[in-house]
C-alpha cells in the first residue's frame, strides 16, 4: 500500500502550515509570497493549496442539466494556486492546468517577512504520509505478537488435551496393539479426532476473517485482493502445528508397551 502510484511525486515537498493566517491576508500577498519563494535557488517551484494530499477535503453539492432536479450530487474539493500541478508533479489526464526541507531557513525567514507575528510552522510531505501510515504499522506490529501468542497458548492447550486423551484410551490403546494395531494406526487414531477439531474451528474462522479484512481494507483507495490460497495456506499451517502438537503425545501413548498399560488399568 505504501509503494503504490499516489499520482503525485510527495519526495521534497516543503509544507508550511498557514492555518493560522487569515484566507483573506494569504489571497492578498499569494503572488508576491510565491514569487519571494521561487527566488530562492533551493525552490524549484511553489504553490498554495487549501489541504494537502492526505488532510481531507472540501465538498460542494451540485446538479447537472441531464439528471433530474432532486438528484443532487456531491464532490470532494481544494481550492488550490498557480503551478499547483507542476509542483506536485501532477499529469492532467484531461483538460488544463490554471494559467493566471529544500530549506527551510530561508523560507521561514520569507514566512517572517509577511507574517511575522505568526509562527512559521513547515514539514516535509512525505514525512506528513509516514506519519499517517503509523498507526497501520503499529496495529500490523500488534496482530503479529498477539497471533503468536494466540498460536502458542493453542499449542499448549492441545498439548494438554492430547496428553489427558491419551492417558484417558491407555486401556483401548494396549487392547488395539497386542490385536496387532502399528504405530501409524495409532497415531493416526488418536489425532483424527484433533483434525476434526481444528478444520470446524476454520471454516468459523475463515469466513470472519474474510469480512474483517475486507471490513478494514474498505477506507483504503489502494489496497491487496485477498486471494483463496491465503487461507488454505494458512488453514494448512495451522493444521500441521496442530498435528506436530498432537502427534508427539499420540507417539508416545503408541509406543508404550501394551502389557505395562493393560496391567496399570
Amino acid at each position: 500500500m505504501q509503494n503504490q502510484d499516489l499520482g503525485f511525486d510527495k519526495e521534497q515537498l516543503l509544507v508550511v502550515d498557514a492555518q493560522a493566517v487569515g484566507r483573506q491576508d494569504v489571497d492578498g500577498r499569494a503572488n508576491d509570497i510565491l514569487n519571494q519563494f521561487e527566488q530562492l535557488s533551493v525552490v524549484q517551484e511553489a504553490s498554495l493549496s487549501q489541504s494537502i494530499p492526505g488532510r481531507g477535503s472540501g465538498r460542494v453539492l451540485f446538479r447537472t442539466k441531464n439528471l433530474p432536479e432532486d438528484d443532487i450530487r456531491s464532490a470532494a474539493v481544494v481550492n488550490i494556486g498557480r503551478d499547483w500541478f507542476t509542483t506536485y508533479g501532477v499529469e492532467i489526464v484531461a483538460g488544463r492546468a490554471f494559467d493566471p526541507e529544500r530549506d527551510a531557513d530561508l523560507v521561514g525567514a520569507i514566512w517572517m517577512t509577511f507574517f511575522p507575528e505568526i509562527a512559521f510552522n513547515s514539514f516535509f510531505l512525505d514525512d506528513d504520509f509516514n506519519r499517517q501510515y503509523q498507526a497501520e504499522e503499529r496495529l500490523q506490529r500488534i496482530f503479529t505478537l498477539f497471533s503468536v501468542l494466540a498460536v502458542l497458548i493453542a499449542c499448549l492447550g492441545l498439548f494438554g488435551l492430547a496428553a489427558f486423551t491419551a492417558q484417558q484410551r491407555t486401556k483401548e490403546i494396549g487392547i488395539r496393539k497386542v490385536m496387532g494395531a502399528s504405530v501409524g494406526s495409532l497415531v493416526g487414531l488418536l489425532s483424527r479426532e484433533f483434525a476434526i477439531l481444528v478444520l470446524v474451528g476454520l471454516l468459523i474462522a475463515v469466513p470472519v476473517t474474510l469480512w474483517g479484512l475486507n471490513l478494514w481494507l474498505e477506507p483504503f483507495s489502494y489496497r491487496i485482493e485477498i486471494e483463496w490460497w491465503v487461507f488454505l495456506l494458512s488453514g494448512a499451517i495451522t493444521l500441521a502445528i496442530a498435528l506436530l502438537t498432537v502427534g508427539w503425545q499420540a507417539m508416545r501413548a503408541a509406543s508404550a508397551d501394551p502389557i505395562k498399560s493393560l496391567r496399570y488399568e
